[in-house]
């Protein structure tokens, strides 16, 4: 039936540290495809998205475009209410067929919080957690038994930090796909 991968955040905006992640976890994993799943409402972000829901999608569409394995899709967007990882992994058991493996991706500081998530330990025994770690560095906590531990080349990429650029006027050439580029300059984004 298949492996999918599930990369979930805000994407505000993508940039290639989530394509990074998502091209080494296909790799190292042996995945058929990455899910790219913006959320509407993040519970454990202090902060609203700057960019409107359709935009970051939009954004995550226009950054995977040239790879047919990576797939933008909607679910947390057409849901009402908080954007909790366990209710989307459930719904893609739903609609994606019980027998594939569904394998969560998330950085390391996602599982630093991951104990405060909705239903956390359901959360692993339904899906594989990935982590992204830095070379040498051991996942720790709670749920560090039950996740992979996926190495990662280090990537010093914020979504932050790439708004405060854009807002300050200084390029983003290369730390967001091309096309990501020319979007948040067409709709004048984090301005």
């Amino acid at each position: 039936m298949g492996r999918i991968g599930v990369l979930g955040g805000t994407f505000d905006p993508p940039h290639i540290g989530h394509l990074i992640l998502a091209q080494e976890a296909m790799v190292k994993l042996n995945l058929e495809e990455i899910a790219f799943i913006p959320a509407a409402c993040p519970p454990h972000k202090g902060i609203s998205p700057t960019a409107s829901p359709q935009q970051r999608l939009e954004m995550v569409s226009l950054a995977i475009s040239d790879n047919p394995k990576f797939k933008a899709l909607d679910i947390e967007l057409r849901r009402k209410g908080p954007s909790y990882t366990i209710d989307t992994i459930l719904e893609l058991k739903r609609t994606r067929g019980p027998g594939r493996e569904i394998f969560f991706l998330m950085g390391s500081d996602s599982l630093r919080e991951l104990s405060t998530w909705k239903e956390p330990e359901k959360l692993v025994k339904i899906c594989q957690v990935v982590v992204a770690t830095r070379p040498g560095i051991t996942p720790k906590g709670k749920f560090a038994q039950e996740i992979i531990a996926l190495e990662m080349p280090p990537v010093g990429i914020s979504s932050t930090q790439i708004r405060k650029r854009v807002k300050r006027g200084e390029p983003v050439r290369y730390l967001v796909p091309q096309k990501v580029e020319q979007y948040i300059l067409q709709e004048g984004l984090y301005l």
